[in-house]
């Protein structure tokens, strides 16, 4: 074989093994079993929480607490710890439980704080300059000006044997002002002892239309679990019990009622829509993974009509205690709701129809109004105007009008209905949110 030959012999052999090599490689690659991969893990879903702060103010009363603002500070403060706890769908038991114990803690305190308050939005009615917190028996001689830090430090105290009340001179103050006439006087104290039960009750009125919102995080519900039973944890046979004096208050008046009853129509709210929501709410924040939003029970009619599950509310009034069924319903992007409210106490009778109405008109415009008129033939009217100049600020301004006596009065009036037939005022709202 000349030299020629051997070379062209030769490469033809590399080129062949090379060619082998990478035929081997490839079968190689094809018995192998293909690359599994991992589908990407789906975020956790979010838990958003809203902060909101809201003010208004009465140019016409004011220095009387209102319990609406009562009410809006105390989310504000509620929704403060919320944030900060940072309540997520994908938090372990040993992190969630931890979290949930400490809103319950503070939350419980914050209420605490806001029945006080309740008390003394009843005292403000007729006018006070000093009040005071401090040991029962020790109310009216040598307690302490109230002050919202000590009332919050005894809230975690579920023993605390505290009171709130007016120093001895307001108090003759008053006592002057309604010419010491014990009916008078007897309506008067009935209207003080059911305060602070009346300002949860309106703090709840508050957390259950930021429910049919769509606007209640999961630690939100806490509120419901503190105060939706409040009449039926608070102790009756102990001294300057707001229940027990309460029912004894109503008996000197002619009024009667009965610790039962008044339990009972308290155990009533417990079947509003808004509370088996929050406390279905509770359950699932506690114990799942789920995100968004508390949802309401509700019944689409139809695209633009959905039908709400009747609501419960419980008041004490100077007359009785009170039970009040509404059925909230949105109309396009207007709320509607009807309520019949209803007092049970032997010795009076007494009833009263109401409608509120809220809802857009243009983007950066809402109304809002209501009406009630009571069987005696009082009348509560107001209406209001909310401008929203950007998407987390509005400014409202509201009017109220009131003759004689009404349930609705006697909860959220500014002035002393037992002394005065009417009352009217404007007041100036702000409100800012945010959506964490």
């Amino acid at each position: 074989m000349s030299y020629g030959n051997r070379r062209v012999f030769s490469a033809t052999v590399a080129a062949f093994c090379a060619l082998a090599g990478v035929a081997a490689a490839a079968q190689q690659d094809e018995e192998k079993p293909p690359r599994e991969t991992r589908p990407a893990e789906p975020a956790a879903p979010p838990r958003p929480q809203e902060f909101r702060f809201s003010y208004s103010y009465n140019f016409s009363y004011p220095r009387h607490l209102d319990r609406d603002n009562i009410a809006s500070l105390t989310m504000a403060s509620t929704d403060a710890i919320h944030l900060a706890l940072q309540d997520e769908s994908d938090d372990p038991w040993y992190f969630r439980v931890p979290k949930w114990g400490v809103a319950f803690a503070i939350d419980s305190a914050i209420r605490y704080v806001a029945h006080e308050y309740g008390h003394l939005s009843s005292f403000s009615k007729a006018g006070y300059r000093q009040a005071l917190f401090g040991d029962k028996d020790k109310i009216m001689t040598s307690a302490p000006k109230a002050s919202i830090g000590k009332m919050f430090i005894n809230g975690f105290n579920p023993f605390d044997d505290s009171a709130v009340s007016i120093s001895q001179s307001d108090w003759n103050h008053i006592l002057d002002e309604m010419g010491n006439d014990p009916v008078k006087v007897g309506r008067f104290k009935v209207l003080v002892k059911g305060g602070g039960l009346n300002q949860e009750a309106v703090d709840l009125e508050h957390y259950s239309e930021r429910l049919l919102d769509g606007r209640m995080s999961f630690l939100d519900t806490m509120p419901f679990v503190i105060s939706g039973a409040a009449v039926l944890r608070y102790p009756v046979d102990i001294s300057m019990s707001d229940v027990g004096d309460y029912i004894t208050e109503l008996r000197a008046l002619g009024n009667r009622t009965t610790v039962g009853q008044v339990q009972r129509l308290s155990a009533a709210t417990l079947l509003s829509g808004s509370t088996l929501a929050a406390m279905r709410g509770f359950f699932l924040g506690l114990t799942s993974g789920q995100g968004g939003m508390v949802e309401p029970f509700a019944l689409r009619m139809s695209d633009d009509t959905k039908v709400f599950a009747p609501e419960l509310e419980n008041f004490l009034s100077q007359y009785g205690p009170t039970l009040k069924p509404s059925i909230p319903f949105k109309l396009y992007d207007w709320w509607v709701r009807p309520s019949y409210e209803i007092l049970f106490a032997g010795g009076a009778s007494m009833t009263e129809l109401g409608l509120s109405v809220r809802g857009p008109i243009l983007p950066f415009l809402a109304l809002r109004g209501a009406g009630y008129k009571n069987s005696d033939g009082g009348t509560w009217i107001e209406s209001g105007v909310e401008i929203l100049p950007l998407s987390w600020l509005s400014f409202t301004l509201g009017y109220a009008w009131a003759r004689e006596y009404s349930i609705h009065r006697d909860v959220y009036g500014s002035s002393n209905d037992i002394l005065k037939r009417a009352e009217a005022g404007f007041n100036l709202g702000l409100s800012a949110w945010h959506q964490f």
